[in-house]
Order: C-alpha cells, then sequence, then structure tokens
C-alpha cells in the first residue's frame, strides 16, 4: 500500500516537472488514458468453441459466441483482436472479415463484433446418366461462379477428397450485421476436353449441403461398319479421338459393330480399322446414336482394280477399232 502511494507521488513530482512522459512508456501512457477494464468479442454470426485472441492471450467463444479479456487495456482493442483461419468443434472453418466496435457499452468495458466467413466442406461427385461416377483423373477442371459475383475454379484432383466451400459472409441490413448465405451456379466441368454440364443451371447452396453429385451430359455411342461395295459387316475396331486428342479402341464383335458407353457429349472423330484404308468421320455426340460407316476392303480394292483394269482394256479395244477404221480404204475411189 505505501510502495503505491510512493510511486504516486513520484508520478506527481515528475509531473509537476513536465517530466510526466518519462515516467512511463508509451503503451503504459495509452491504456492509463483509456483504462482498463474487460473485452467482449461477440462472433457474428455466434458461434461457440472459436478460439480469439487478444494481446496475444486466447479465449474461446462460449455457447453465446462471446470471448471475454479481463483487465485488459480498453483503447484500440479492435485493433488488437485476432481469429485465426480455424475448424471449430462442429466442423466449419471460419475467417475473420473484421472487427466493428459496438458503441453501445457500459464504462471499462468494450464490445466488440468479429464478423466470420464460414466455410463448410462438400464432397463433389460427377456421374453419368447410368449411374457411374466419373473418377477425378478424368475431369480437367470445374469451374463455379458465386452470388457475389466471383469465380471458383478447382482441379479435377482436388475432387478425390471434399472441398471448402465459403457458405455464409458477413453483410450490412437494415438491422445491423447478419449472415449471408453463398450460392453457387456451375458454368464447366470439363471431362476429355469438353464441358459435360449447361452454363448456369446446376446450383448449390453448401450451408444446406454436404455431398453434391453433378449429373453430367454423358451418351453411348454405337458403331456398325459395313463393306463398302458387298454391304456385308466388315471392320476389325474402332478407333474414337476424343476433344482432347486422348483416344480408346475397341474391338468390334462377331456383327462388326462397337459401342462406346457414358461418353462425353461433344465432337468426335471415329476411325474404323480392319480395311485397306482407314476412313475418319467426324461425329458431334449430343445424344445417344448409332453410326453407319463403310470399310474398303481387300475384295473392294480388288474388285476396283479389276473395274479399273476391264475399263482400260475396253478404252484401248474400241481405240484400235477406231484407228482400224479410218485407216480402211474408200471402195470405188
Amino acid at each position: 500500500m505505501n510502495g503505491h502511494r510512493t510511486a504516486g507521488a513520484v508520478l506527481g513530482i515528475l509531473a509537476l516537472l513536465g517530466l510526466g512522459s518519462l515516467a512511463a512508456p508509451p503503451q503504459a501512457a495509452a491504456a492509463t488514458s483509456a483504462g482498463v477494464g474487460t473485452v467482449i468479442v461477440q462472433t457474428v454470426p455466434s458461434l461457440p468453441g472459436v478460439t480469439v485472441q487478444l494481446d496475444g492471450h486466447g479465449a474461446v467463444s462460449d455457447a453465446a459466441g462471446k470471448a471475454t479479456f479481463s483487465a485488459v487495456p480498453l483503447g484500440d482493442a479492435a485493433a488488437r483482436v485476432a481469429v485465426k483461419e480455424q475448424v471449430i468443434p462442429d466442423g466449419l472453418r471460419v475467417r475473420l472479415y473484421r472487427v466493428a466496435v459496438d458503441p453501445n457499452h457500459p464504462s471499462f468495458q468494450r464490445r466488440l463484433l468479429a464478423e466470420l466467413a464460414e466455410e463448410r466442406q462438400v464432397a463433389i461427385a460427377v456421374v453419368t446418366p447410368g449411374g457411374k461416377t466419373v473418377t477425378p483423373s478424368e475431369i480437367s477442371g470445374l469451374i463455379m461462379t458465386d452470388n457475389l459475383g466471383r469465380s471458383l475454379s478447382l482441379p479435377g484432383k482436388e475432387l478425390t477428397r471434399p472441398v471448402w466451400l465459403e457458405a455464409l459472409v458477413p453483410a450490412l441490413g437494415k438491422d445491423g450485421i447478419y449472415g449471408r448465405l453463398v450460392t453457387y451456379a456451375l458454368q464447366s466441368v470439363m471431362v476429355h476436353g469438353s464441358n459435360v454440364v449447361n452454363q448456369g443451371q446446376l446450383r448449390l447452396v453448401p450451408y444446406s449441403a454436404s455431398k453434391w453429385v453433378i449429373h453430367g451430359l454423358f451418351f453411348d455411342l454405337s458403331v456398325r461398319a459395313t463393306d463398302a461395295l458387298a454391304g456385308s459387316p466388315a471392320g476389325t475396331s474402332v478407333r474414337l479421338v476424343f476433344p482432347d486428342k486422348s483416344e480408346i479402341t475397341t474391338t468390334m464383335g462377331g456383327a462388326h459393330s462397337a459401342r462406346f458407353v457414358d461418353i462425353p457429349r461433344g465432337d468426335y472423330t471415329v476411325i474404323v480399322q480392319g480395311g485397306v484404308m482407314n476412313l475418319r468421320s467426324p461425329v458431334r455426340l449430343s445424344r445417344d446414336q448409332e453410326l453407319s460407316e463403310k470399310v474398303v476392303t481387300t475384295g473392294d480394292a480388288g474388285l476396283a482394280m479389276l473395274v479399273v483394269a476391264g475399263g482400260a482394256a475396253f478404252l484401248y479395244l474400241l481405240g484400235n477399232y477406231r484407228r482400224r477404221g479410218a485407216a480402211r480404204p474408200v471402195e470405188g475411189g
């Protein structure tokens, strides 16, 4: 007690001599002028289990979303509050948007509003009409836009596990700060160089969904090959070239036909193999489709050569006939 009085007397004497600024460092002087009291940090939205830091000390928000710090300097408290990005006990991930000061507070107390963005995990899967899940390695990328005017691009490899998506962000309304729902519109899902969704048609609200199954536009393509001249089944295999220039080859069955199942919509090149020459045909796939292809076989080639040879022989004989007719003398001359 006597020590406190002595210190006070010393400070008073220094103040009279104009040396009060030397009695304490600037931080202590600021704290003395602003006072010491209680700082209450209210999370918006009100979330329990959020770790809030003030001057390096941590406090966890209670069931009402409040973190309380006692006996701390009140001056500039809002600038000294920090909330690191973290996953709270109920599985949400939060990130600090900003700290605002609530002007309605009693003496020796500060009430601060820690406005938080809330993220949720969503498992994203792309499936075909037949229910087959498209492997992430086949997906080159996925693009979404949200109702805040932002664009989000996810590479296919990130879809092997749930992704964090912003679900709620602080916004200022006529009644104060509120949590604004974030919604997403799917713009593209690229599979083998082709977009398998209609732009902006599919939507997601992460706040109410933990899984998003995207039904893509995939179709079946059947290819039947026949002899170009005889019309009989022909060909041994079919090579399908995707829009991204990757390709697959399927052996033709007994009916000399091949079927490709769950192919992304897009522009393809079909090549039937097993003939004298491999003919290429462009295909725009936007529905289940059957394609009939002609194959030039060795029999066709032999027949064509025979026709050509026969034609040449006929022309040769015709030419000889005309030449003999021109050289024959005219009777009675």
